[in-house]
């Protein structure tokens, strides 16, 4: 609000008394949180990144497979929680009964930037379209609360690189983050192009 303004109040939502702000560095406080939000939904994305820009110069071949290394941590979350690829688990699962207790399949997976899932969201922007995923659900005998336990083991390789987006198939905001950002750096040397695998297995109920 102002001083010559209707609402003297607007800054502090019509609440001057529990709404203080004595040091006024809440709205950076504010900014920081969102910063952080922003950030951590695509945390996948910006280790992937960083490496591009700084690892892949001495190692472009590296195995996810380690438990300390961030990017398979942040890689084995997101694929956890990818609606794409739980959709395919029970897919798979729907295969598998008494006699036929293990389902196997290899096929390309396709992450998009416009899922309202976070995970494939971040997915989108680091992994995108990965032709070797390789899915594999083991049948157990074992169930707990009502719920079958499935041995699920996914097996996903690529490369990290950047392709040229069109604006009208892709969108301006995407399209622009990635070229400007990706494609262009890429080309000039800036981000380093580098082959990544990852192989691990996790107990899924269903």
């Amino acid at each position: 609000g102002t001083v010559l303004g209707c609402n003297l109040f607007a800054y502090c939502e019509n609440d001057p008394v529990n709404r203080v702000d004595f040091t006024g560095f809440r709205w950076i406080n504010a900014i920081k949180k969102i910063v952080v939000s922003a950030a951590y939904a695509v945390r996948l994305s910006i280790v992937m990144y960083a490496f591009s820009a700084t690892g892949a110069r001495y190692n472009n071949n590296i195995s996810l497979n380690d438990n300390w290394n961030i990017i398979g941590i942040f890689m084995k979350s997101r694929l956890k929680s990818s609606k794409i690829i739980s959709d395919r688990i029970k897919s798979y699962i729907s295969k598998t009964n008494v006699k036929t207790q293990k389902y196997s399949k290899k096929e390309s997976v396709y992450f998009e930037t416009n899922s309202r899932n976070s995970a494939d969201i971040d997915l989108a922007f680091s992994v995108g379209n990965a032709a070797n995923c390789t899915i594999t659900v083991k049948r157990t005998n074992e169930i707990q609360n009502g719920k079958r336990k499935y041995v699920v083991t996914i097996k996903l390789s690529d490369k990290y690189d950047f392709a040229l987006f069109d604006k009208k198939e892709r969108g301006i905001i995407v399209s622009s983050i990635n070229n400007y950002f990706g494609y262009y750096p890429q080309n000039y040397g800036i981000l380093k192009i580098y082959n990544w695998s990852i192989n691990f297995s996790y107990n899924y109920y269903k």
